[in-house]
């Protein structure tokens, strides 16, 4: 089994083996069996950088097509921009290499990022309409609950439309904020040779603001990682990929209510924690993604499982109060918010859609059903004293009576059954990086 070095910098090294290749991903060639190798070290890597006893120096990857000076460099790039440094890379022996003739043969077809959340399950049902797709889910060992989540939409939502599910195994994800589990996620999708990966993240994800200077925020989509996992694939497979992010302009509420099979959006989880998922609360209630999560549904009078907390007492009251003050302070006074906060909103020019997402914040906050915590009224209050409720009740239902379907993709969609690879190449070209 091929595993990858990390040398620290009081000389001793660690030695991880590297997960399995999937094994529906097959025919894979040299060039793939090395993007896997490296996306997964990568990962490995990171995880000794954030939570090791020593300074990595240097990564060795069992290559078999040899590590480029492009390829280093790229590498080099991506650590120095995460994490101010970057360690060096070389090869370790591998396993001897595949047929030199073979290579493995890319399709236009479409592959699309899975994860058992609200995003992903609205988004690979929405794409299903409009041309064949299969999906993609990498699953962490130390998720292990995941996976009964992750059979129940198989069996029951995606598999009578005809979606079909891979499934990589990654190393241990570790209860930290993964900042390269996108490019690992991209890469595992490149492994079923499709040259068009859809990434259905909705756009305040994607773009997450820092609502405090210190803030730890989720980067799996940032667009500039996004670009760094493109230019992997390419150096290593000689492809050029094209990543389609359906919901980039989309709030979570507008992406929910764009799935044609919103009933099942309740089996999905939004939580950081998968340790509740298979039990009667599967919801923790108190982080970030499950605050906006409640706020979602409660816009759309969608019914959810059970929370185990209601985002208002603990860790959830800091998540809804600064989620609520950002939505209050961006829609009645911009000119208030901090630099840190809207600076990525600014850099992308993303100013319609969080107008979009703090109403339906707002609105969500109003339209939840009971109100039995002090902090709850007290934000309540707060908001209907800067905001008109029936502007944030237009709001909720404008949301409930859209057509967000059509925002899948901001270009013209090849029918289900493309009439030819041009078209496919069209669409690749307009929603790429």
């Amino acid at each position: 089994m091929a595993r990858v070095e990390i040398q620290l910098s009081d000389g001793s090294s660690i030695y991880e083996p590297l997960p399995r290749l999937p094994r529906d991903a097959a025919p894979l060639d040299d060039g793939l069996i090395d993007l896997h190798t490296v996306a997964n070290s990568i990962f490995i890597a990171e995880r000794e950088m954030v939570q090791g006893f020593g300074r990595v120096t240097k990564i060795g990857l069992p290559l078999r097509n040899g590590l480029s000076k492009d390829l280093s460099d790229t590498m080099e790039s991506l650590f120095a921009l995460l994490y101010g440094y970057s360690p060096t890379f070389d090869t370790r022996p591998t396993p001897q290499s595949l047929e030199p003739e073979f290579k493995a043969e890319w399709s236009n077809g479409y592959t699309s990022l899975f994860s058992c959340g609200m995003d992903s399950t609205s988004g690979i049902l929405v794409a299903r309409k409009r041309f064949p797709v299969r999906g993609i889910m990498t699953l962490h060992p130390d998720f292990p609950n995941l996976t009964s989540t992750m059979h129940r939409l198989k069996h029951n939502t995606l598999e009578p439309l005809e979606i079909s599910l891979g499934v990589a195994q990654a190393p241990t994800h570790g209860a930290m904020n993964r900042l390269t589990r996108g490019i690992l996620y991209i890469a595992n999708a490149a492994l079923f040779h499709a040259r068009n990966i859809i990434v259905p993240e909705v756009g305040p994800t994607m773009y997450q603001p820092r609502f405090t200077l210190l803030d730890e925020i989720a980067r799996t989509t940032d667009p500039i990682l996004l670009a760094k996992a493109k230019e992997l694939v390419r150096l290593m497979t000689g492809e050029r990929i094209n990543l389609i992010k359906p919901s980039e302009n989309l709030t979570k509420a507008e992406a929910a209510r764009a799935s044609p099979q919103a009933d099942i959006l309740s089996e999905t989880t939004s939580c950081v924690s998968t340790m509740f998922i298979s039990s009667a609360e599967p919801h923790c209630g108190s982080c970030y993604g499950c605050v906006v999560r409640r706020l979602a549904f409660s816009v759309l009078g969608l019914k959810d499982r059970a929370y185990r907390q209601m985002g208002f007492t603990g860790e959830g009251a800091d998540n809804t109060a600064h989620l609520i003050r950002f939505s209050l302070d961006f829609l009645v006074s911009p000119e208030s918010v901090p630099w840190y906060t809207m600076e990525s909103i600014r850099k992308y020019h993303k100013d319609d859609l969080f107008r979009r997402f703090a109403l339906d914040n707002l609105a969500g906050l109003i339209l939840l059903p009971d109100t039995h915590y002090l902090l709850q009224r007290s934000l309540i209050e707060l908001t209907l004293s800067k905001v008109n409720k029936s502007e944030l009740e237009d709001r909720a239902g404008r949301v409930k009576g859209g057509d967000y379907s059509l925002e899948f993709q901001n270009a013209p969609l090849p029918p289900l059954v493309p009439s030819s690879n041009q078209v496919l190449n069209d669409l690749g070209a307009k929603s790429s990086l």
